[in-house]
């Protein structure tokens, strides 16, 4: 924030006050978008699919020595079948015809 009250104050609002407000304006949207992905990593942390991955992934993190992008990649892998179940393929409008 301080980086947007440090540019109104270059583009000539030397108020510190009103600068501060400007930047706090600016910065609505993007406090939005962090709050809705904090909601969105809240409830999947409580999904049962969600839930299962991180199982496999700690497992073979923990029991297996894999780092944590090798056991991400490997339960991934590993809970395919469950992850299938969150995407369900759309049909394209041109196949249709």
């Amino acid at each position: 924030m301080l980086l947007v009250v440090n540019e109104n104050e270059r583009n000539g609002v030397s108020d510190n006050p009103v600068a501060h407000l400007k930047a706090q304006n600016a910065l609505f949207s993007l406090y939005r978008k962090e709050l809705e992905y904090l909601q969105w990593m809240r409830a999947m942390k409580k999904d049962y699919i969600f839930q299962k991955v991180m199982e496999t992934q700690k497992d073979l993190k923990d029991t297996d020595g894999y780092d944590w992008l090798g056991s991400t990649e490997l339960a991934n892998n590993k809970r395919k079948v469950l992850l299938n179940r969150l995407f369900v393929k759309q049909p394209n409008p041109q196949d249709e015809d």
